[in-house]
């Protein structure tokens, strides 16, 4: 069966969201890592931004491919979420949840875009949004003092960690990865690292704020 056929069933598209979504889950901790940086003060994140913008010719195909893994996942899950509607046109007249993974399960494909509308926001505000004084630093602080931003951002970072709990082990299922012994194994592992995830991304905000409010109320 040729690649193009073969994505073109069930089973190939869910290969195909499984693989792209596990090259996220790793960009992620990537890109945390380097979030990170903003802890050690301005000078050390303003200049690990900088050093990233100076490298075009590494971060251009990097964000070229992102796109590309992106829009194949984004489809994949699109055409899986209208064929399964087709396949069962009405719904069930009464849904019980057996466990709180059902949840996440039956919710990906609207979690996945309340994601992407908060990637494309999370871009216009830090990457294409202007920088008075040039400090990227500046721009993340100074938006992380608003309640409203913060509110919004930890909001979607704990949308993104339910997707990522359940989209993390559902892929090795996808790639045939499915065992008693290492099953277990590999769902406990996918909801350490969703909740490494939130806890790394929400510290950023709530950091910022809380040192922020200290500040203001001892001045």
């Amino acid at each position: 069966m040729g690649n193009k056929k073969f994505l073109s069933t069930s089973v190939g598209k869910k290969v195909a969201m499984a693989i792209t979504g596990q090259c996220f889950c790793a960009f992620l901790v990537v890109h945390l890592a380097g979030n990170l940086t903003l802890f050690l003060g301005q000078k050390q994140f303003d200049m690990y931004a900088g050093q990233l913008e100076k490298l075009p010719m590494l971060v251009y195909p990097a964000e070229a491919v992102l796109i590309l893994l992106a829009l194949f996942h984004i489809g994949a899950a699109l055409k899986l979420t209208l064929e399964n509607k087709s396949a069962r046109p009405v719904g069930y007249a009464v849904y019980k949840s057996k466990a709180a993974g059902d949840w996440a399960s039956s919710k990906m494909f609207i979690t996945g875009v309340f994601i992407l509308g908060f990637l494309v926001l999370h871009l216009i505000q830090f990457k294409f949004g202007e920088r008075p004084d040039g400090s990227l630093y500046n721009t993340v602080f100074s938006a992380f003092t608003q309640p409203l931003w913060v509110g919004v951002y930890v909001a979607f970072i704990a949308i993104l960690s339910t997707h990522l709990s359940h989209g993390f082990q559902s892929a090795f299922q996808s790639l045939g990865i499915n065992h008693p012994k290492y099953t277990p194994i590999i769902k406990k592992t996918s909801y350490v690292y969703a909740f490494v995830m939130w806890a790394g991304y929400t510290s950023i905000p709530l950091w910022i704020f809380i040192n922020d409010f200290v500040a203001r109320s001892s001045s």
